[in-house]
C-alpha cells in the first residue's frame, strides 16, 4: 500500500508539472473569453456563452498543429486558439464593430505579454490634449500641438 501511495504522489507531481507547461495557453484562452464577455458593452446584442466558447476552444486545440517540442506545441495552441476565437467572433459581429474587437484583442494580448506600456496605450486611446496652446509651426495644427504638449508630460517622452 505504501508503494502505491508514493507512486500516486510522484504521478501527481508529474501531472502538476505538465499542467504548468500549458498555463500560457490557458491564460490566453481566459483573456479571450473575457474580451468576448465584454463585447456586450459595445452592443447588447453580443452575448457569447461559455459553452460556445468552450466548443471553439476545444476545436482550436484539435486543429492546432502537433509539435515534438512542448514549447512549440504551446505556441501552436496559443496561435490556434487566438485565431479560432477571432474568426468565430468576427463572423457574428456587425462590420462596424470588427475593428474595435480586433484592436481590443491586439491591445490586451500585447498588454498581457508586456509588449506595450499601459500608459502609452492609455494615451493612444484617450488622446489627451493640452487646451489653449498655439502651434509654433504652420504644418502642425493647434490640436496636434496640444497633444504633443500632453505627450511631453509623460516621462518617457519628455
Amino acid at each position: 500500500m505504501e508503494v502505491k501511495a508514493k507512486e500516486a504522489v510522484t504521478t501527481s507531481l508529474k501531472i502538476d508539472a505538465a499542467r504548468e507547461l500549458y498555463r500560457p495557453a490557458a491564460i490566453r484562452a481566459s483573456l479571450l473569453y473575457f474580451i468576448l464577455n465584454d463585447l456586450n458593452l459595445i452592443n447588447p446584442i453580443y452575448q457569447f456563452s461559455l459553452k460556445a466558447f468552450s466548443t471553439v476552444f476545444q476545436n482550436a486545440i484539435k486543429g492546432a498543429p502537433k509539435a515534438a517540442e512542448v514549447a512549440k506545441r504551446i505556441d501552436n495552441l496559443i496561435e490556434s486558439i487566438t485565431f479560432a476565437v477571432w474568426q468565430y467572433t468576427a463572423r457574428g459581429l456587425f462590420e462596424c464593430d470588427k475593428l474595435i474587437f480586433t484592436a481590443q484583442m491586439a491591445f490586451q494580448i500585447q498588454l498581457q505579454n508586456e509588449q506595450i506600456n499601459p500608459k502609452d496605450l492609455d494615451f493612444l486611446l484617450r488622446f489627451p490634449i493640452t487646451p489653449g496652446v498655439s502651434s509654433p509651426v504652420d504644418f502642425i495644427s493647434h490640436v496636434s500641438w496640444g497633444a504633443i504638449k500632453s505627450l511631453c508630460l509623460m516621462d518617457e517622452y519628455r
